[in-house]
């Protein structure tokens, strides 16, 4: 057995222990070995060995060295088919960090590789906005395409159509008789088609958003692009500059999200179809969320439950009982009596905790049955 030892100075010099110190620290592992139970195969043993194999390097008398079982395999690994088959090799030939000092510099082509990254250029403004959606929040008819670029590391820049001179150019030149080559994959997703509304309402949904002036400047937004600061966005459309990423316009109608946008002549009715079941404050405000929206939504929502005279007609019915009866006064012998009842209903408590009124420190009180281990 061979046994390195690694100076720590600064010159870093590599010690061989002498033979018959490596026997003595041999027998001393042996002997203790022996103490504390520990049975060794003696097939596996190797002594004054000039290399060992030990987790993929070679530990030898000159310092520790790449196995060339680990080099060769290297050498010979099949070339990588894919962006994960490159990924497997550049984990893999990491384990010759420590022997090639510019290795780092040599897989950086391969990182790239593997990255994928893409810079784009567009003339489409919005397409910005719809990449930096997050997933849970995007429309349905965007979900399968950011999913499908999700391997992708896409650096998105918008340009003018007017700046983007060969795309410009061959947009507006096609060839009209080009035959397509292959086969057009299309996918439609329509929002209204996953929402609980009948047909007849999506339609008078559709009228009210095109009659709302509001909800009309803002489809132009949505469709033309939103600009880049607040400052330059029309008043009536400010608050919706926050929550631009999730607006879009599908058939007539605005979502945000998952949600109609509802136009303000619609609303009351759309609250009292909410509340229709007359569910209570936050079960209102909950059934609103899954479909609805419109700024400050979930006040109006409250206001309206709040005011709704047949739930009020049942707030006297649904009083929580309490626990002690209302009192007449709070003398000593009116709050006496309630707690003789109390106790012979429940049992003499063993604490009992006042305000330190003055009904009950009288000398009515203190004669108040109590138990042995009763604490006042």
């Amino acid at each position: 057995m061979t046994f390195l030892c690694m100076a720590r100075g600064i010159q870093k010099k590599k010690l061989l222990l002498t033979m018959i110190e490596s026997d003595r620290k041999l027998r001393a592992l042996m002997d203790r070995c022996r103490e504390r139970g520990l049975v060794l195969n003696k097939d596996k043993l190797r002594l004054r060995q000039k290399e060992v194999r030990f987790i993929g390097h070679l530990v030898t008398s000159e310092g520790l060295k790449p196995d060339p079982e680990k080099v060769k395999a290297v050498k010979e690994i099949p070339n990588p088919e894919n962006v994960a088959g490159v990924r497997r090799f550049l984990g893999f030939v990491n384990y010759l960090s420590k022997f090639l000092p510019s290795l780092s510099d040599l897989c950086e082509p391969l990182r790239k590789h593997a990255q994928r990254r893409c810079m784009e250029l567009s003339d489409h403004k919005p397409l910005e906005i719809i990449l930096r959606k997050p997933l849970h929040i995007a429309p349905k008819r965007l979900q399968r395409m950011l999913l499908r670029l999700q391997k992708y590391t896409i650096h998105l820049a918008y340009h003018p159509g007017k700046e983007m001179f060969l795309a410009d150019t061959l947009s507006r030149a096609y060839l009209r008789n080009n035959e397509q080559t292959g086969t057009l994959e299309e996918e439609t997703k329509h929002l209204a088609r996953f929402l609980p509304v009948i047909k007849d309402r999506i339609q008078e949904l559709r009228q009210e958003t095109q009659a709302d002036k509001t909800l009309v400047k803002l489809t132009k937004v949505i469709l033309s692009g939103w600009p880049e600061i607040s400052a330059y966005v029309s008043a009536p459309l400010q608050p919706y500059f926050n929550i631009r990423d999730e607006l879009t316009v599908q058939g007539g109608i605005v979502f945000i999200g998952e949600r109609i946008l509802i136009p303000e002549t619609m609303r009351m009715d759309m609250l009292r179809r909410i509340h229709s079941s007359h569910i209570g404050v936050e079960g209102s405000v909950r059934r609103a969320r899954e479909y609805l929206f419109w700024l400050g939504m979930t006040k109006d929502v409250k206001d309206f439950v709040t005011k709704c005279d047949t739930c009020r007609s049942f707030d006297d019915k649904q009083r929580k009982e309490a626990l002690v009866d209302y009192l007449r006064n709070t003398k000593s012998k009116t709050v006496i009596q309630k707690l003789k009842a109390l106790f012979a209903r429940y049992g003499i408590p063993g604490h009992l905790v006042s305000d330190n009124g003055s009904q009950f420190a009288s000398t009515e009180f203190s004669s108040l049955p109590r138990n042995r281990n009763s604490v006042v």
